[in-house]
């Protein structure tokens, strides 16, 4: 990744930088407020230079306009009040079912309106009626599975009575093929041209369509519509879950949520950690903290748009080609706009402080990042005021017991309740008591990484899930196997409804046998190949949730034991588990107590990849999502299978008469005798043996009867029959991770 700037010349200079960097800091830490830390955008035609090098940094970054007469400000700490009563918790036996509203409740509706034109917002403001609180999304690609989330999380909302929700379109195509495809859903679609053929978008190398210029168009709106119609805004990502009105509980006084401006979901423990896909700014407090920091973000974009000369490694290593930190990048820019807040002074870390600026990388960054904040104290950790935030609800029993996974002594994140918060200087304010940030107890705001797999019980332990993780395959596969699912308008996802597909899954498999992924991973290729060979849909199997190669991911924290990470994912069993673990005349529903029962866990294996799942492979828990009712039509025993395949050519010429194994990653010689499944079959007995005779099965299922490999797929040289060789080669290709596994 060479090709930047050189920014140190010298290794004998960078204690000399860094004592600039120093005496800079101070002296601004001095002089700067955040009065009038923010004018009208110029253009900038005189720079300062770097504290950290030779890289130009625009003036009103690094050395904005002395500030108006700071505010008295009182920062003692104000005196504990009383204990809060914790409300009474939500009984057990009447905990909402919340999808029982659907149907009678329609999201709000808005003209669809370029939302650049602030007689547009106006409009859209008006469009709100009388409500206090506006949930905003964001969307790029509407014909993408991703699309299914806004649908998804749209329902949800409205199930738990938010109908004022706004989606910030990249374009007009947008909202239009949004509102043509979910008429009754997408109800209130924007958009903007604010920054379409904007010069400052090439000098930051990025394309109109990256997905850093709708986070900033998404933010951009955020403030816009606070100002115009004086409301709450939750910025909110689309992969999410809401089990209750988050309105209610972020306003509520009674748990201390409702005492601060900002509520903020976070990933780390320092401050400030927060996650850009999920904050609450609120309107009606006084001193206006929520517009402020939104002030304080928008503002700051202003800067980097009108930086003539942005650094040439931010543009190589900071945007575009790497969409996890950047000058640019929404998340970024709103954690320096939080330190900014709380330090009453500029600190645009990810500008000024990049590692890509640093010849030491990573660690002569933090370094030199520390030293300046460690004159501002405030913004090395949350303050914490001792009080705690009570959850106005009843958890699963389970989650309630739970304790810290490394600290004995501390509660679990997802029972912890501490108050911990920072403190705005917001010019003019009169005091401080409600001008704070605070990091939202994970019972208000959880990630994947926070829940460990419990989201998957009810009652659920959180009123809000962000299906974070690396693996973006995982979320619409998470959502499901949660139950945090629409299926009546979405089915199984991706256009698919079960009744009108041909599948081929697993019935009764001895899965939970293997020892390692890879084993795993092989027999869902050989699955595949015999679907392929019927021109069928692989259904994945479920596994064990004790098999033993999974127990490098062990931890009794986490649900069913399992700690959920990339491939693996702990959920609540399907009825589809009741065939693969107990046969397929095991009657429903089985024994509550008993893995494979409905409800009860169960693991599943998440292919890497988008593409593969999106056109191939389906799911157990999507099989019988839409209807309980939903059965294989025909079972074939997997002894029946191996009877009907006859032997091609003995093992001694099974690599000379073979072409290759369909299973790419599973080429090496077959042996009959050490591996009396691993035969080779004639594709036309196979096709018999599952398809039957008469009218195709829409769904087939192979019954294992104890056996835990399944015969490989290996044909003649050539395959002569077109059709099917496309169907395998169009799986390889579009599985390159999955097949890189085995």
């Amino acid at each position: 990744e060479g090709g930047g700037r050189d920014i140190m010349n010298r290794r004998g200079g960078v204690a000399a930088l860094i004592a600039l960097a120093m005496a800079t800091f101070v002296y601004l830490a001095y002089v700067s407020g955040v009065g009038n830390m923010y004018l009208p955008s110029e253009s900038v035609a005189s720079t300062t230079s770097s504290p950290v090098g030779r890289v130009a940094i625009p003036a009103r970054i690094a050395n904005p306009s002395p500030p108006a007469p700071a505010p008295l400000v009182d920062e003692r700490p104000e005196p504990a009040p009383d204990p809060r009563a914790s409300p009474a918790p939500t009984s057990l036996a009447v905990v909402r079912d919340d999808r029982k509203d659907e149907g009678r409740k329609l999201p709000m509706e808005c003209p669809m309106v370029d939302v650049a034109d602030p007689e547009n917002v106006a409009a859209v403001a008006r469009s709100l009626g009388d409500a206090s609180d506006v949930v905003v999304f964001a969307t790029q690609d509407i014909e993408h599975w991703r699309a299914e989330f806004l649908v998804n999380v749209i329902l949800n909302l409205v199930s738990v009575n938010v109908t004022s929700v706004v989606t910030v379109g990249r374009h007009k195509h947008t909202c239009e093929t949004a509102r043509r495809d979910n008429p009754d859903v997408v109800r209130c679609c924007v958009y903007s041209t604010w920054l379409d053929g904007h010069d400052a978008l090439k000098r930051w190398a990025l394309a109109e369509d990256h997905a850093y210029v709708l986070w900033l168009i998404r933010y951009r709106f955020a403030l816009d519509i606070m100002r115009a119609g004086s409301v709450g805004v939750l910025v909110s990502d689309s992969d999410m879950w809401f089990e209750r009105d988050p309105f209610e509980l972020l306003k509520d006084e009674s748990t201390g949520l409702g005492t601060h401006s900002v509520v903020a979901n976070v990933e780390g423990e320092l401050f400030p950690s927060i996650n850009g896909g999920l904050v609450y700014f609120r309107a009606d407090l006084p001193g206006e903290g929520g517009r402020y920091l939104l002030e304080v973000f928008n503002d700051h974009v202003d800067d980097l748009l009108a930086d003539e000369s942005p650094p040439e490694c931010h543009k190589e290593r900071g945007v575009g080609t790497q969409v996890v930190w950047g000058a640019m990048m929404d998340q970024d820019i709103l954690r320096d706009a939080a330190e900014t807040a709380v330090a009453g002074a500029p600190l645009w870390w990810s500008y000024t402080h990049h590692v890509c600026m640093f010849k030491g990388g990573y660690d002569e960054a933090t370094k030199a990042k520390m030293e300046i904040k460690s004159k501002h104290p405030e913004t090395l950790d949350w303050s914490r005021s001792g009080r705690s935030l009570p959850k106005p609800f009843e958890s699963h029993p389970a989650v309630q017991a739970l304790k810290h996974p490394w600290i004995e002594s501390e509660e679990h994140p997802l029972n912890e309740s501490e108050e911990k918060y920072g403190v705005m200087k917001v010019p003019n304010a009169t005091g401080w008591r409600n001008l704070t940030i605070l990091a939202a107890p994970k019972w208000m705001f959880a990630n994947h990484g926070d829940g460990d797999g419990w989201f998957a019980v009810r009652p659920r332990p959180g009123a809000a899930f962000h299906c974070m993780s690396h693996n973006q395959g995982i979320k619409p596969r998470m959502l499901r196997a949660y139950d945090m699912w629409h299926w009546d308008v979405l089915g199984a996802g991706r256009g698919i409804r079960v009744g009108q597909g041909r599948y081929l899954s697993l019935a009764s498999a001895a899965f939970g046998r293997f020892t390692r992924r890879g084993e795993f991973a092989m027999q869902a290729h050989r699955l595949a190949a015999l679907a392929a060979a019927t021109g069928r849909i692989p259904v994945l199997p479920m596994i064990p949730c004790a098999s033993p190669w999974l127990d490098h991911s062990r931890r009794p924290d986490c649900y069913a034991g399992v700690l959920e990470r990339i491939n693996v994912l702990a959920g609540t069993c399907p009825v589809t588990a009741l065939r693969q673990f107990q046969g397929p005349d095991t009657a429903e529903p089985g024994d509550p107590a008993k893995e494979g029962s409905i409800g009860s866990p169960c693991c599943y294996f998440v292919p890497p990849g988008d593409d593969c799942e999106e056109k191939f492979a389906a799911w157990g828990a999507e099989m019988t999502g839409e209807d309980r009712g939903n059965r294989p039509g025909r079972t074939v025993r997997l002894d029946a299978l191996i009877d009907a395949a006859g032997l091609v050519v003995d093992a001694d010429a099974a690599t000379e008469y073979a072409d290759r194994s369909w299973v790419i990653g599973d080429d090496f010689p077959p042996d009959n005798a050490k591996h009396p499944t691993d035969v080779f079959v004639d594709f036309g007995r196979v096709v018999k043996a599952i398809e039957g005779d008469g009218d195709p099965t829409p769904w087939v299922e192979i019954d294992m009867r104890g056996e835990d490999a399944l015969p490989r797929v290996v044909t003649q040289r050539g395959v002569d029959d077109a059709r099917r060789r496309k169907w395998f080669t169009d799986y390889n290709k579009a599985c390159p991770l999955v097949n890189r596994v085995s």
